[in-house]
């Protein structure tokens, strides 16, 4: 009798350590799939998974994304055999900041529109939603060395639930031409933003994606679209302070930052000029820049 005893206490002490190095080896991690292809909604599922980190953690994570969920609610729109080529991690990018570089092969090159635009989204979301990686940059085995995507991060498409609805705009930007960067070029792109995104902070961050991407970097990277409105055609933008750091180095470059931004935003419809603002407050005094709206030149 007190050998049986000795053993079920045993066997419960087994069981109880079992129990806590099963859970002290998982980890929790945040997959997002497409929940409904009428409405382009993105939704999480959580996973557990067994605990690993760097590399092995991010290819982990794609697996998920890539592959169909067992959820009749949500789905991956990346074709079955995509495949997943190499990860890499970067800080040239963006100073300290982890960027993971994310290579796909297979049939990832026959996503188009709207679904190549979720399907990327769904991978900086996941990615994005562990610790340490603040950006993605996603290319494809048919375009080695090419960065298509540049840097994609959460903050591109403003996730404010656990889930979104994300809408395409096709934009026109003017932004300096790489053959003669004192003179600007236009570029018609597409944007995905969620519904209740104002187009004209849209703008404002595809304009920061080209100025990172390209060979002039005509308007700072931190800049932060705090506010905007439009009244009488007009639009008020209100920038963050980063805004002014940039393009006070020289004459011409704050005249090309402002024509810029002033050339994309007059391509909207509803706007005919751009009265400009620095964290609340007219920027005349420390930029030089007109506190009279400025129209497109």
């Amino acid at each position: 009798m007190i050998k049986r005893i000795i053993l079920s206490a045993l066997l419960a002490l087994f069981l109880l350590f079992t129990a806590c190095t099963s859970q002290e080896n998982t980890m929790r991690i945040k997959v997002a799939y497409m929940s409904d292809s009428l409405s382009r909604s993105i939704e999480f599922k959580q996973y557990n998974i067994l605990e690993c980190e760097g590399e092995e953690l991010v290819r982990t994570v794609l697996k998920y994304v890539l592959t169909q969920p067992q959820d009749e609610n949500m789905e991956s729109v990346f074709p079955r055999n995509t495949t997943i080529e190499s990860v890499t991690f970067h800080d040239e990018y963006v100073g300290n900041n982890n960027i993971a570089a994310v290579e796909l092969g297979g049939s990832y090159d026959t996503l188009t529109g709207i679904d190549k635009t979720i399907g990327d989204y769904c991978i900086v979301l996941s990615l994005c939603a562990l610790e340490n990686i603040d950006g993605v940059v996603i290319t494809s085995d048919s375009l080695p060395g090419g960065l298509p995507s540049g840097i994609l991060r959460p903050s591109d498409v403003i996730l404010t639930s656990s889930s979104l609805r994300i809408t395409q705009h096709t934009l026109k930007l003017h932004h300096p031409s790489p053959e003669n960067p004192s003179k600007l070029m236009v570029t018609e792109t597409t944007a995905v933003a969620t519904v209740d995104t104002p187009l004209t902070e849209v703008v404002i961050r595809e304009l920061i994606k080209l100025s990172e991407q390209g060979e002039v970097e005509f308007i700072n990277r931190d800049t932060q679209t705090i506010s905007s409105y439009i009244d009488k055609d007009i639009c008020y933008l209100n920038l963050s302070g980063d805004f002014t750091q940039l393009f006070l180095r020289t004459e011409d470059g704050k005249n090309l930052t402002v024509e810029s931004v002033v050339n994309s935003l007059c391509e909207l419809e509803e706007i005919d000029a751009v009265s400009f603002l620095i964290d609340g407050r007219y920027i005349t005094d420390e930029a030089g820049v007109p506190r009279d709206p400025i129209k497109p030149s």
